[in-house]
């Protein structure tokens, strides 16, 4: 376990640690998930889909994220 700690520190410092990108579907449902809002986001995704059939699955998720101020 102390090696993942000191992993982690080194790449805090580094810079190197991944950061957060609002972008990033699986970024944002992973935030979503942390605020208990995932299942919200996804059901509101999918009505933006069913709207609009044009839209990729992570438009309308980052879309819904959106409206839901997750992000």
């Amino acid at each position: 376990m102390g090696n993942i700690l000191s992993k982690i520190r080194e790449m805090e410092e580094d810079g190197t640690l991944p950061q957060f990108d609002p972008t990033n579907m699986g970024d944002v449902l992973n935030l979503a998930y942390s605020k208990g809002l995932r299942q919200q986001i996804m059901f509101d995704a999918m009505d933006m889909i069913r709207e609009n059939p044009n839209l990729s699955n992570e438009e309308a998720v980052i879309s819904s994220a959106k409206k839901w101020h997750v992000i």
